[in-house]
């Protein structure tokens, strides 16, 4: 190895350790796969403009959430509560299915915009022509946002995607959010600082 390579393996290892401090949001990104629900567990979401409304989230390139995207040119984004890491450690799992029917309500048949959904006895076929329906959610989540794909660029392994906000749908306002911090999940204070 040369000097050059240690030196930048050693600036990854000290990036890597000074990011582990950066508190991060956790979401659950969601499409369909298989024609099911399945979602996967990240902690780099974004705003990125309001107007149009446009999000970020950055995800390891051959997930099948980001193949799922590239092909549905649809996405959700599922913002977790403060009690639902055991979905945050399931949507996380390495190498275990990622299906979502047991955490969203679009697994049940119909969404909240009436637009049928996969169950596990009815699938969406994305080859029969039908209109790519609203990206599953996350039941009980801080909020929801179901988008369209505007644009995904390829850095190093990852992918980062940007979406535009179709719809978003608030969840219960006295929930505390979940955050990703130093390789663990936690609450957020509920003491803002004063001054």
């Amino acid at each position: 190895m040369s000097f050059s390579q240690t030196a930048e393996a050693g600036l990854c290892d000290s990036v890597r350790s000074v990011l582990r401090r950066v508190p991060a949001t956790v979401v659950v990104v969601s499409s369909f796969v298989s024609g099911r629900p399945w979602g996967v567990t990240a902690s780099s979401f974004s705003s990125v403009t309001l107007d149009p409304p446009i999000v970020s989230i950055c995800l390891f390139s051959h997930t099948a959430v980001m193949r799922a995207a590239r092909l549905h040119g649809r996405v959700g984004v599922s913002v977790l509560s403060a009690d639902q890491v055991h979905i945050a450690r399931a949507a996380a799992a390495p190498g275990a299915p990622k299906f979502l029917e047991s955490f969203s309500p679009e697994a049940e048949g119909l969404g909240e915009t009436g637009i049928p959904h996969p169950a596990s006895n009815r699938r969406w076929d994305p080859h029969d022509g039908a209109a790519v329906p609203p990206a599953p959610s996350v039941h009980g989540a801080l909020a929801h946002f179901d988008c369209a794909v505007s644009q995904v660029v390829t850095v190093g392994d990852h992918d980062v995607l940007f979406a535009r906000v179709e719809r978003v749908r608030e969840g219960d306002p006295a929930l505390a959010p979940l955050l990703y911090y130093d390789r663990d999940f936690y609450r957020l204070p509920d003491d803002p600082i004063e001054g």
